[in-house]
């Protein structure tokens, strides 16, 4: 008897065993999300208009008569990863295009970027603009070259290719891409217009002539930037 009801007993054991597992519940695998459903994490692209300030000697912005600084415009590319609300990270390529005096310049930097976006926590259904205001900390190279027209000579000639730290400061206004038949509410399309102020190098060693000075003295080279730009989100 003991024989027979043994196997009966386990068997019964085991049955409720399973039918017990069958109510745990299984977490949800959750993506990136803000607590209004609206996904932190995507990729966007940009450009931007950017004004360059080269110089050995500090003659302040929009100052292109002091011989020993150079102000130049040019274009800026860039592609970033908005991983949530408070970080990001962006490459960049830029690429002085007029007014260039001495110097013909080039930079490619990859940066982290600390972020605050001001949202309304009470806007319906994520449909309004917000302000960001960030910073840039990060590593680049700076290639600036010599285009003086006045001595062909030193045409092309390499004036410093450094790498090193690179910062700056920004705000920007997000454009919601408002599209009333999509029925979850995204934000991608959404554009975003910033303002900046960049730091590439500062004091760095030169080994080139600017213009027909003496390199002795004129012996070290900065520059900054300001950058107006706009990107879209994917």
């Amino acid at each position: 008897m003991k024989k027979i009801l043994i196997p009966i007993i386990l068997s019964i054991g085991w049955s409720s065993s399973l039918y017990a597992h069958k109510d745990v519940a299984v977490d949800p695998i959750t993506i990136n999300e803000s607590e209004d459903g609206i996904r932190d994490d995507y990729i966007y692209v940009g450009i931007a208009f950017v004004y360059h300030r080269t110089y050995s000697t500090d003659h302040g912005w929009f100052d292109n008569s002091a011989k020993t600084q150079d102000e130049t415009g040019g274009l800026t590319g860039l592609i970033g990863y908005n991983y949530n609300n408070y970080l990001a990270i962006e490459g960049r390529v830029s690429k002085s295009l007029f007014k260039e005096d001495y110097a013909d310049i080039s930079n490619y930097a990859i940066f982290a970027k600390p972020q605050y976006k001001f949202i309304d926590e009470e806007r319906d259904n994520c449909e309004d603009g917000y302000t960001t205001i960030y910073a840039l900390i990060g590593y680049g190279v700076t290639k600036v070259e010599g285009t003086d027209g006045k001595t062909p000579g030193y045409r092309g000639e390499s004036i410093t290719d450094d790498s090193g730290f690179q910062w700056g400061l920004g705000i920007s206004y997000t454009f919601d891409d408002e599209n009333e038949d999509d029925e979850k509410h995204t934000r991608d399309g959404d554009i975003t217009i910033f303002a900046e102020y960049n730091s590439f190098m500062k004091d760095r060693e030169i080994y080139a002539r600017l213009y027909q000075y003496d390199p002795k003295y004129y012996n070290k080279l900065s520059q900054d930037a300001i950058t107006l730009g706009l990107h879209y989100r994917f």
